[in-house]
């Protein structure tokens, strides 16, 4: 389906709204392929910007909820990756794996700390 805007929807459809497994092209690129309920994102699924940022990860009623890992990629090379927490479209946990930084994020406050270094060597 396309709609006058530039979006783009494949899936499937129930009662005129997304429904199931699909993916949907924004205007400006940017693409969702994941899982749809009441016809906004729900579920797990993937969000790819059409600025380089990919997130793949939970989403609860069109909006980023739950864990999920967040990298941006430039030129083909990955500048960051992280594992974050959102809560209704807010981050509240991003854990930097480039930088080894930690942010604890809250409504109120955030707070910084260095996160401990994994050891990926095997």
């Amino acid at each position: 389906m396309r709609w006058h805007d530039g979006r783009m929807f494949a899936g499937g459809f129930a009662g005129g709204k997304m429904t199931g497994l699909g993916m949907l092209m924004e205007a400006d690129g940017s693409v969702f392929l994941g899982r749809f309920r009441e016809g906004d994102q729900d579920g797990y699924g993937g969000f790819f910007s059409s600025d380089g940022i990919v997130l793949i990860g939970m989403w609860r009623s069109g909006r980023r909820h739950g864990a999920g890992v967040e990298q941006e990629e430039r030129e083909g090379q990955v500048k960051w990756k992280a594992v974050v927490q959102y809560q209704q479209d807010e981050l509240v946990h991003l854990d930097d794996f480039s930088s080894g930084l930690c942010l604890l994020a809250s409504s109120s406050s955030y707070s910084r700390r260095r996160s401990l270094q994994l050891d990926r060597s095997g």
